[in-house]
């Protein structure tokens, strides 16, 4: 099991889909598998909170955990809406292959990336960016790591009363000697 976090900093740039007023922005995140013939995946959407007056740029600063099965078998959605009364509407969207991005850095490591945004009218055109920072951990090769650090420390333990041991024993002999 994986586990992956993602802090939404925020975003720069939006294209405008009002005329009249500022944007409210808020921003989806959606992990699901690369091969889309996995059929047991449990798709995952969360979203941020909606920044009023955003404009062309928008501040989160929200963090989202997802749990899966392997972190180097799964895609990033990112979209950007403009929360509206009737319908919202769709600055810009991105599909992100998580795998090319994670081998890169090292398990734990916070890094950031910024990420492009896609105008759905026009994919030839950017919609904005993204300012995300990520992390990945395995929790099987941390139960495995931790499993390692308590035996060495185990070892540790045994070596240190063995110690105690042949000093206390010289100790004793070294009063035997003292006596004699």
């Amino acid at each position: 099991m994986s586990v992956i976090n993602i802090k939404a900093i925020g975003a720069k740039n939006l294209k405008s889909v009002t005329t009249f007023e500022r944007q409210d922005p808020y921003l989806t995140l959606e992990i699901s598998p690369t091969d889309l013939s996995i059929l047991d995946f449990v798709k995952n959407v969360q979203k941020t909170q909606v920044h009023e007056d955003g404009g062309r740029s928008a501040t989160w600063n929200e963090n989202f955990v997802f749990e899966v099965q392997d972190h180097t078998k799964v895609t990033l959605t990112l979209a950007v809406f403009n929360d509206n009364y009737r319908k919202d509407d769709m600055i810009g969207r991105v599909r992100v292959d998580l795998a090319p991005i994670f081998a890169k850095h090292a398990m734990d490591e916070i890094f950031e990336e910024t990420i492009q945004l896609v105008d759905q009218s026009n994919v030839s055109k950017t919609a904005g960016n993204i300012m995300l920072t990520l992390q990945w951990h395995n929790e099987a090769m941390r139960i495995k790591e931790d499993a390692s650090v308590n035996s060495a420390l185990t070892e540790l333990e045994k070596v240190k009363r063995e110690l105690e041991e042949a000093k206390a024993a010289a100790t004793k002999a070294a009063e035997v000697k003292c006596e004699a």
